[in-house]
């Protein structure tokens, strides 16, 4: 069930009392009811501090930061958003408009972070820079120039001056506003049977932050390093001859602390050889994933079939292709 404020809420049969239908038409929150929700669940996680909410095109951001670290982050969010939809476009994949204004909270510092990640039943996520709430729809960061006990930065050039020393903690932002636009402007389905290595390829093929240009984004698919030499790692060590099949199948490889790291790494260094290599393809299928419907979950042998039907039948074959381009990246 979705409510208002866009958070699908999970209602067991033997809970549901009755369905009653209505004539009035259901409609979401406007932008500042969004902004007085997102304030009111960080004061339930125990946030006390003060708040601005403000509106961009696409989203509607409630900050307990300066206000100027708030519009910094909404310059960002817009220029991704500019930016992912023409990457897309001139692929062939036409995003749709989100229903309504994307919800975005940052708060003020790791402290404030972590309460939230707790109160969202994600506290694994307070290791990070930010997440994206599949529930609730909503993105969740911090200031990322509030640390090592440095005051907030006042004003924008300080900001970039700031942030461009910490360029992993930016692509975590860009990372989890390509899950956010991906799940809200028809790629994505929430609660349907994504892959979490296409959705976790996706988001780290775009993460690499572009700080420098106002009026663009440069840096769409560029190699990222840390995952490139995560994988050679990978492949040097446990990688078995069926790790694209293991990978496709189901998302457990995601789910084992001790083989995430991996899958993550895999993830993406399959994702930018597919892009690279077979786009036409890559973009047929994230078409019909994006068909699923919610609550349907495909078996290992469906998702596979699915995968073959898409990049063709001999995986060892696309395995062994995959292996020779990452060789040569650099």
């Amino acid at each position: 069930v979705e409510d208002r404020a866009g958070r699908l809420w999970t209602i067991p049969p033997r809970h549901l009392d009755g369905v009653n239908s209505t004539d009035r038409p259901f409609q979401l929150l406007t932008a500042d009811q969004l902004g007085n929700t997102l304030v009111s669940e960080a004061r339930s996680a125990g946030i006390d501090a003060e708040f601005s909410v403000h509106e961009t095109d696409h989203y509607v951001i409630a900050a307990s930061t300066p206000l100027v670290y708030s519009e910094w982050t909404g310059q960002l969010l817009e220029r991704m958003q500019i930016a992912f939809r023409s990457y897309w476009k001139n692929r062939h994949f036409e995003l749709h408009s989100a229903p309504a204004s994307l919800p975005v909270l940052i708060l003020s510092d790791q402290t404030q972070f972590a309460k939230m990640a707790e109160f969202d039943r994600t506290p694994a996520s307070a290791q990070g820079q930010g997440y994206f709430l599949v529930t609730a729809n909503r993105v969740v960061l911090f200031d990322l120039t509030a640390q090592d006990g440095l005051v907030p930065a006042t004003n924008i050039a300080e900001i970039q001056r700031r942030v461009q020393q910490t360029p992993a903690s930016v692509a975590t932002v860009v990372h989890e506003a390509v899950h956010q636009i991906a799940f809200n402007r028809g790629m994505h389905r929430r609660y349907a049977d994504n892959p979490l290595w296409l959705t976790e390829g996706m988001a780290m093929y775009f993460e690499a932050p572009d700080l420098q240009s106002r009026r663009g984004w440069s840096t769409i698919g560029r190699v990222n390093p840390g995952r490139l030499s995560r994988f050679r790692d990978f492949l040097k060590s446990v990688r078995k001859a069926t790790s694209i099949e293991t990978l496709v199948q189901d998302n457990s490889r995601f789910a084992d602390p001790e083989q995430a790291i991996d899958a993550y790494a895999e993830a993406w260094a399959l994702t930018y050889f597919l892009i690279r290599t077979q786009a036409r393809k890559y973009v047929d299928y994230l078409k019909t994933v994006a068909q699923k419907q919610p609550l349907v979950w495909d078996t290992p042998a469906e998702r596979l079939a699915e995968f073959q039907a898409a990049f063709g039948s001999d995986v060892a074959e696309l395995d062994r292709d995959f292996l020779n381009f990452t060789d040569r990246l650099k």
